[in-house]
């Protein structure tokens, strides 16, 4: 095998890779051997078939197959021991001759691959980015107070039904005079209705302002437009209930209503743990460091966004590529064979961007060894798990429940991958603030939420 770099710049290479039969044959007669001892032939004992018959039937595929795996070895081993840094795949030039098996003893293919060019103009003191510290006031805390007591009600029965309550009792299919249909639809006791899930105005009203023990005559199908609901009222599939135009009944045996739950000692250890909170000036002191740190995560996250744009326009968009080679390259990829001509042409701007601001990150990466670690890797799968969980209402989660889904999480390839890279990411933008110039700017919690709202057209 020969390996020969025929072109080097800093954005693409051209080498030859020569397979002679030196090369290839001590792997051809090794596979035919192994076809000739373990194949079956007919007519013939295992093992005891002539060579000569074995060559014709097998010598060419097995030809085939070997000098593609040296041809395989040969690129590969050309990348390796010239240190070539590649983007995307070497592919074999157009230059190159069709290869004729049958005719061709000795092998040369040239290849050609676009590098990965070095980063030069990496970040100092004069650039410039914003950095923006979130204010936390009292009036910030009394809001987050509110949303969380209105987030984990209590719930006490009441004597006459508002809008917003929950009524059980018991449904029942009415005949044309009012009375209960024999063999009818019905449901005991159990039956659970909200009242502001009813979309008709009218039907609405027959139960506002209704009390305990009341019955209610009401048409289900006008209530709910929907067979759905019809259906989740009674405990039935949607197809029992389709079709069905009869008024029903409704006994209200309890009306259930919730309220904003109280500042009390039982509130404050469902939220933040059995005796970790006492009152509610801890309670404000605890909210503060939670909110604090979470004000200071949102600021770094919008830092990271800030500084991936800045890398994209006044840096990464300095890094030369042999775009033609790249999108030769990329057409081959099953994304880009998908693509119609216009969709791949309208893609390849924000193609190339992408991978400018890739080289310029993980130039960086590299040069500062700076990596996400197995432990940074389970630490961002928790905290994900905990955002889960909290999503549900769930927020005393403990670590092993947490150690464990989060295991789970980092077990699927796509998860751990995408979940490396935000940490990667995060990591990059932490490094970019220590060499640039912050221009820190002071924002409530308002204009930094307008921050993120799409620009009015």
């Amino acid at each position: 095998m020969n390996i020969t770099i025929k072109e080097k710049s800093g954005i693409k290479a051209i080498f030859e890779v020569v397979i002679t039969p030196e090369d290839y044959k001590p792997g051809v007669e090794k596979a035919l051997k192994q076809i000739k001892n373990n194949g079956n032939f007919q007519g013939f004992r295992k093992g005891k078939v002539p060579m000569a018959m074995v060559q014709k039937l097998y010598g060419m595929s097995a030809k085939v197959e070997e000098v593609q795996r040296q041809i395989s070895e040969g690129v590969d081993k050309a990348l390796r021991e010239n240190e070539l840094k590649v983007l995307g795949q070497p592919m074999v030039t157009d230059s190159t001759p069709a290869i004729d098996f049958e005719k061709q003893e000795t092998f040369a293919l040239d290849f050609e691959v676009a590098l990965r060019p070095e980063v030069t103009n990496l970040p100092t003191k004069e650039d410039k980015l914003a950095y923006y510290n979130i204010e936390l006031t009292d009036a910030d805390i009394d809001a987050r107070i509110q949303e969380i007591l209105k987030s984990n009600p209590r719930y006490v029965d009441a004597e006459v039904v508002e809008v917003n309550d929950i009524i059980r009792g018991t449904v029942c299919e009415l005949d044309a005079d009012g009375k209960p249909l024999e063999g009818g639809l019905r449901k005991e006791e159990n039956a659970m209705l909200l009242v502001s899930m009813i979309k008709n105005e009218e039907q609405q009203k027959l139960f506002i302002g209704s009390s305990l023990n009341s019955v209610i005559v009401f048409d289900p199908t006008v209530a709910f437009g929907s067979t759905v609901e019809f259906a989740s009222l009674l405990g039935l599939k949607k197809e029992e209930v389709e079709g069905n135009q009869s008024k029903f009944s409704f006994e209200i045996q309890k009306i259930t209503r919730s309220e904003a739950a109280e500042l009390n000692q039982d509130f404050f250890d469902a939220l933040f743990g059995e005796g970790e909170v006492k009152s509610e000036d801890e309670m404000r002191a605890k909210l503060k460091e939670i909110y604090g740190r979470q004000n200071e995560n949102d600021s770094m996250y919008k830092f990271q966004l800030d500084t991936e744009s800045y890398i994209k326009e006044h840096k990464a968009n300095a890094i030369a590529l042999d775009e033609e080679l790249l999108k030769k390259w990329y057409k081959t990829t099953e994304q880009g064979a998908k693509m119609t001509d216009e969709e791949f042409e309208k893609s390849m701007p924000r193609f190339f961007e992408d991978i400018k601001s890739y080289i310029y990150r993980d130039a960086i990466l590299t040069a500062n060894n700076i990596v996400a670690t197995e432990e940074d890797t389970l630490n961002s799968a928790k905290q994900m798990a905990a955002m889960q969980f909290a999503q549900y209402g769930m927020n005393n989660i403990p670590e092993d429940v947490l150690a464990n889904y989060a295991k789970t999480l980092i077990e699927k390839p796509e998860s751990r991958n995408q979940i490396n890279d935000q940490i990667e990411r995060s990591k990059f933008a932490a490094w970019m603030k220590d060499q640039v110039t912050l221009e820190e700017k002071n924002v409530t919690a308002e204009e930094f939420k307008k921050m993120f709202e799409p620009a009015e057209a």
